[in-house]
């Protein structure tokens, strides 16, 4: 599911390039619009599903009997998702060194890393709001951070 909306989201990203296309005075073109635009919020949904069905998985887990015989389902899910999550990494820089696309990996590892390990803390506190507060209350609590970098993005930058 997650892999699904990386690629989503990176074809949402090439919709979006080329979504603002300009004549020689700087004009936005309205009859090239319509395909791009329709791609992007296409992708845009597809992203949105699979991003709103990233704890089914869990769910479905922590009412497994290998769920219930753990004292913390939370942590075991979570290394599966790990593995998971790596898995996708190494297939995405198999395909990128297929293509012969640069990774900058000696300027990005780092960064990328931390904001990993970040969202990995963040996403443990957000299955355990979850469970302790419900789905309806507890997962859309956890995604307010939408509402906050948004913010961050209009008034400081």
């Amino acid at each position: 599911v997650l892999f699904l909306g990386i690629v989503v989201s990176a074809a949402n990203s090439d919709a979006q390039r080329s979504f603002q296309v300009c004549n020689d005075n700087g004009n936005v073109v309205t009859g090239a619009l319509a395909a791009p635009k329709l791609r992007g919020f296409v992708s845009m949904m597809i992203g949105a599903l699979l991003n709103g069905s990233l704890n089914s998985p869990y769910h479905f887990f922590a009412s497994s009997t290998v769920g219930l015989a753990t004292s913390s389902p939370e942590l075991a899910y979570l290394l599966s998702f790990v593995l998971g999550i790596f898995a996708c990494t190494v297939a995405l820089v198999g395909f990128a060194q297929a293509t012969r696309k640069p990774l900058h990996c000696s300027r990005l590892l780092i960064p990328g890393a931390l904001t990993g390990f970040y969202w990995a803390c963040g996403y443990i506190c957000a299955l355990y709001a979850t469970k302790y507060l419900g789905n309806n209350v507890g997962y859309p609590l956890c995604q307010t951070d939408i509402i906050v970098s948004s913010l961050w993005g209009i008034l400081y930058y």
